[in-house]
């Protein structure tokens, strides 16, 4: 993991959110950050100017990223937590990614910390995960492009048998 590729549990890619196309890219550049060997979240800093172009922002949007960043800290994530077991009610983790942010402007930096209740969604993954590379969303320009792909990430390597579906 880490460099530019990003590993969510499939729960998380099933997950109830919204957000715009800025903050989903945030989003995949904080989760690409993630090192497999990590074992607890780190705070992760980003230069600004750097940020913005890895993302393909521009590198003079600081108002359009801080305010991004800002609604990231406020945006709800619902994850079911299903346990598989028959006549139990599922749980729910209702949460937020980020659970700070420090904006250092003298510097130019910025400072982002995923919530550390998403821990066992991106940390430690054995199984029930999806991976993709960054470079696969930061081209896209919508919201719904970014949720299709890893819909579409998550089942690629799953065995259908296609003639089953009627057109």
């Amino acid at each position: 993991m880490g460099n530019n590729l990003i590993v969510k549990h499939n729960n998380v890619v099933e997950g109830h959110y919204k957000m715009t196309v800025t903050e989903v890219k945030i989003i995949a550049k904080l989760t690409s950050m993630i090192d497999k060997y990590d074992e607890e979240f780190k705070d992760h800093i980003f230069k600004i100017q750097d940020l913005l172009s890895s993302l393909n922002l521009g590198t003079k949007n600081h108002a359009i990223l801080e305010d991004a960043i800002d609604k990231l800290l406020t945006r709800k994530l619902e994850i079911r937590q299903l346990n598989g077991l028959v006549g139990e009610k599922e749980k729910k983790l209702k949460t937020t990614f980020l659970s700070s942010c420090l904006y250092d402007g003298e510097n130019g930096i910025v400072t982002l910390r995923y919530d550390p209740c998403l821990k066992p969604y991106y940390i430690d993954l054995k199984n029930n995960f999806t991976q993709y590379n960054l470079e696969n969303i930061v081209n896209l320009n919508s919201y719904y492009s970014c949720r299709i792909y890893e819909l579409a990430k998550q089942y690629q390597n799953a065995n259908y048998d296609l003639s089953l579906i009627h057109i």
